[in-house]
């Protein structure tokens, strides 16, 4: 059973907040009851969990990050949109003793937006209640009562999930393809490298200035929004850092907002399952201490190799040189073999020249 479920967990957000007020006996005994049935199911059917405290006033980011970027999917899958079940008219988050299951860190099923076994799930919170001498019947114990006792019943909901997932699969572009095929070529060579993809240079170079410039307007001082927006254009398609200090060897997409996060975890954990993999987002940028022995930059292409990538790794190199503490930078260009076999002879000598080293995919 566990082999089915090795890529899901289960989810429980519950506010530390309310662990701590008026009613917190009742609540305490809420929580304490819903892990009690997350263990019986995890011995049971081999299906983990993770608890997700929250506290008052960080709903609205959490309902935003965690289930309204993944409103495509789990409106498709769910009898209620996710702002029906999880917001007020008032426009309230309501996500204290919510019980989710996660897929390769992102949500995919809620307890919430369903609504179809909602009779059962009362029927069994009801023998909680009993069981444990609750004041009231709540549904999320009902839903992990049902889990661990109606034969079958996760199995349905995760072949609900797995449909809509295969149906809602993201597309893997011609560009995708060959970074994928650069860093199989990087691990393969070295298990000591950290490989950061679609990364942002000059990060910590653009922070200093715009909190240390007093020209530099404030809006742009205090979001590292404006940051990610500011250093758009100067991504690396590759940074493998060899010997790495401050990460482990690994592969480490570095995400524009939390919806691409989601897209690259996603992406990533199916094309290299079993290797350490993290998202970066912009406030680790900031304050990460990339250090190595030595690193390459990988410009990929698709297409025709022109002078444009030579740029892009000058200006690449320029800038990790400000970021990284490594003693050597390697520069590299990365195609399909028949487009670095077609590159322009005098082009050529200007890459050999410039010590460029070519990588055929």
């Amino acid at each position: 059973m566990g082999g089915i479920f090795g890529v899901y967990k289960f989810r429980y957000y519950f506010n530390e907040d309310l662990l701590q007020g008026l009613f917190s006996g009742e609540q305490a005994r809420i929580r304490d009851v819903t892990v009690e049935l997350l263990e019986k199911i995890r011995c049971k059917l081999g299906i983990g969990y993770e608890l997700y405290p929250f506290r008052s006033g960080e709903e609205l980011l959490l309902y935003k990050e965690h289930f309204v970027s993944r409103s495509r999917l789990l409106n498709k899958i769910h009898d209620q949109t996710v702002s029906q079940a999880l917001k007020s008219g008032r426009g309230h988050v309501y996500l204290h003793n919510v019980i989710a299951i996660i897929r390769n860190g992102a949500v995919v099923w809620y307890h919430k937006g369903w609504s179809r076994d909602r009779e059962l799930w009362f029927a069994k919170a009801e023998e909680v209640k009993r069981a444990y001498g609750l004041d009231s019947v709540w549904p999320h114990l009902g839903f992990l009562k049902a889990v661990l006792e109606v034969p079958g019943y996760l199995n349905r909901i995760i072949s609900i999930v797995e449909q809509n997932i295969g149906g809602d699969r993201l597309r893997v572009s011609s560009h995708d393809s060959l970074v994928f095929r650069a860093i199989e070529i990087l691990v393969r060579s070295s298990p000591r490298v950290a490989v950061l993809v679609e990364m942002p240079l000059g990060i910590k170079l653009l922070h200093r200035a715009f909190n240390e410039r007093k020209d530099v307007p404030l809006r742009y001082r205090l979001s590292l929004r404006s940051l990610e927006l500011a250093a758009y254009p100067l991504r690396a398609d590759i940074v493998a850092v060899y010997d790495p200090v401050g990460l482990e060897p690994g592969i480490y997409p570095c995400a524009r907002g939390f919806r691409q996060a989601f897209r690259l975890q996603d992406l990533y954990s199916a094309r290299f399952p079993g290797m350490q993999l993290r998202v970066l987002d912009v406030e680790e940028l900031v304050t990460l201490k990339l250090e190595g022995s030595r690193a390459e930059i990988i410009e990929v292409k698709t297409g025709r190799v022109s002078e444009q990538a030579i740029g892009q790794l000058l200006t690449y190199e320029a800038l990790l040189r400000m970021d990284a503490n490594v003693p050597s930078i390697e520069k590299v260009i990365a195609a399909p073999r028949e487009q670095i076999e077609s590159i322009n002879p005098l082009l050529r000598l200007i890459i050999d020249g410039l010590g460029i080293r070519v990588m055929a995919l």
